[in-house]
């Protein structure tokens, strides 16, 4: 074996979420209700219960967050990152077409906004984004598609 297990890196916590982009060329951003995040935007996104693969919980994710069924397309990647207790969390994300559905209200977010990558960036600027890594996903989503 050329690598054994102490070559791996434990982490403890994941995340998956989808990055929706209409046909207007635009994302859409969910703000958080509740918490420290309270006022923040990001994509649909929240933890990987366990059982379940990443894409089960990004799929899931979008519809508790948004009411929208999404079917998962391009993997926009993984980041490994900090959580504010200093945990590890291995974030991933998917481009994701809407499939049916309407924009539902729920107690986790205050608003739902569909943003030109100019409007993201300038939300990004004035650190209204809740993380670096849905910019980083964003991006990639907007460059596979060509968009800026």
């Amino acid at each position: 074996m050329q690598y054994d297990e102490s070559f791996s890196i434990e982490v403890p916590q994941q995340s998956a979420g989808v990055v929706i982009v209409d046909a207007q060329n635009r994302v859409l951003l969910v703000q958080e209700a509740r918490g420290r995040r309270a006022g923040l935007w990001h994509i649909p996104s929240g933890k990987v219960e366990q059982g379940e693969v990443p894409q089960q919980a990004a799929i899931r994710e979008a519809e508790e967050e948004t009411g929208l069924k999404v079917e998962l397309g391009s993997h926009l990647g993984s980041q490994l990152g900090r959580l504010a207790n200093d945990d590890l969390i291995l974030r991933h994300a998917w481009l994701a077409t809407v499939v049916s559905g309407s924009l539902t209200s729920n107690p986790e977010i205050t608003a739902f906004r569909y943003v030109t990558p100019a409007e993201f960036d300038a939300l990004y600027q004035q650190r209204l984004i809740r993380m670096h890594h849905t910019k980083v996903f964003v991006d990639t989503a907007f460059q596979l598609l060509k968009i800026s």
